[in-house]
């Protein structure tokens, strides 16, 4: 998933580098990369909840039973929570670095900053 990823986010920074594709299809491809990796984000985001869930349960359980088993029950735990929070975080600020490549290819596809487009999706709506 890292290799993909950073793999990704080269390829586009080289692509606008580059200047010889259309910003607009870049933009689009882009865009589609994100919703894969938001849906991504969201399992990762429910995984990493039950495995916290699961670890403070497993605490409570070392705490009153104090065994051999629940220790290492807990440790095995407390490592994959880490690992977990760790990857997680690696997902969201690689998709936050990608939200900004996407505000960088708006801006050349349209011109416009990205708090100016945002404006124009609003006029002429009722809110």
């Amino acid at each position: 998933m890292k290799d993909y990823m950073k793999n990704h986010e080269e390829y586009i920074r080289e692509l606008l580098s580059a200047g010889e594709q259309d910003p607009a299809e870049i933009l689009r491809y882009h865009n589609r990369q994100i919703e894969h990796m938001q849906q991504e984000r969201l399992m990762h985001l429910l995984v990493m909840f039950l495995t916290v869930v699961v670890f403070i349960f497993s605490s409570i359980i070392l705490y009153v039973i104090q065994s051999l088993p629940a220790a290492f029950l807990w440790i095995v735990l407390l490592v994959l929570t880490f690992f977990y929070i760790r990857h997680y975080y690696f997902l969201e600020n690689t998709v936050q670095r990608w939200y900004r490549l996407a505000n960088r290819l708006e801006r050349e596809v349209t011109g416009l900053s990205p708090a100016e487009n945002v404006d124009l999706e609003f006029k002429g709506k009722e809110r």
